[in-house]
């Protein structure tokens, strides 16, 4: 699975001195896991206050916002979530809003919990749900945040999916390369998902890169990481050939998108 695993090179604007570098990975991880060497906290604990941020996206259903609110994981350096987001409590969130915490014990300092209530419909430049998405680039790029991690399409970390044609394919099996090739989920409904994303994303920073930057911080060069992360079932630590042969096809149909949409070098 270490083969895919692509990066590309992108600079939206001549005038800009922005750079962006795309990364297309498989994982069957999720997108932060708590630090737990040494080395691998004092790494974080020194970009805590630096212009070297990293922050991932990561979606919940708005009925989780309650226990989103409640979390109260000890962390290292922060207040714990709970009392991050205590002022919150009495606010009412539709799809598309999005909570910010801010971590010292995970391999990313900032997690954008990006609400979603239905992923059953698709993704089109109106749905909520992007338009959250496109408020998540911008505020990470007014906080300085480098290096973003964004699930891709847009699903949850472990997310079944069948979920996305709305119902249950009691003749469909549970494996990966059966479901993704099935009517239930084909590959082209994620290629398709993944094109509305893509040029979102695209929009976005050619939007941002218009922007004349005065602070001292973005005085010369400077390369930020967006990195799309397709994961597998998240229950399951293995796949057989064949389902590597899916996801394979899958990553390469990905990649030509974003050759397609970026322009990219």
């Amino acid at each position: 699975m270490n083969e895919m695993d692509e990066m590309f090179s992108v600079s939206l604007n001549t005038h800009s001195t922005t750079l962006y570098t795309l990364r297309l990975i498989f994982s069957p991880s999720p997108l932060s896991v708590p630090t737990t060497s040494l080395v691998q906290r004092a790494q974080v604990a020194k970009a805590l206050y630096s212009n070297n941020l990293s922050a991932v996206i990561t979606l919940k259903k708005l009925s989780e916002v309650k226990s989103i609110l409640s979390q109260s994981h000890h962390d290292l350096h922060f207040p714990s979530q709970s009392d991050q987001l205590a002022k919150l409590s009495d606010t009412t969130f539709t799809e598309g809003d999005f909570i910010i915490t801010k971590h010292s014990n995970l391999d990313t300092q900032i997690v954008f919990h990006l609400l979603y209530a239905d992923l059953s419909t698709d993704l089109s430049n109106r749905s909520k749900l992007l338009l959250g998405y496109k408020a998540i680039l911008k505020t990470a790029e007014k906080y300085s945040i480098l290096n973003l991690k964004i699930p891709f399409p847009l699903f949850p970390f472990g997310f079944d999916l069948k979920e996305i044609s709305g119902g249950n394919n009691s003749n469909s099996s549970s494996s990966s390369s059966n479901l993704l090739n099935t009517p239930a989920f084909p590959s082209p409904v994620i290629l398709k998902r993944g094109e509305v994303l893509l040029k979102a994303t695209k929009s976005v920073l050619l939007e941002l890169s218009r922007i004349v930057k005065q602070s001292e911080f973005h005085t010369g060069s400077k390369t930020r990481w967006i990195q799309f992360v397709l994961f597998f079932d998240g229950n399951n630590q293995s796949l057989s050939n064949a389902d590597l042969l899916v996801y394979k096809d899958l990553f390469a149909g990905i990649k030509d998108k974003i050759y397609e949409i970026f322009n990219t070098f």
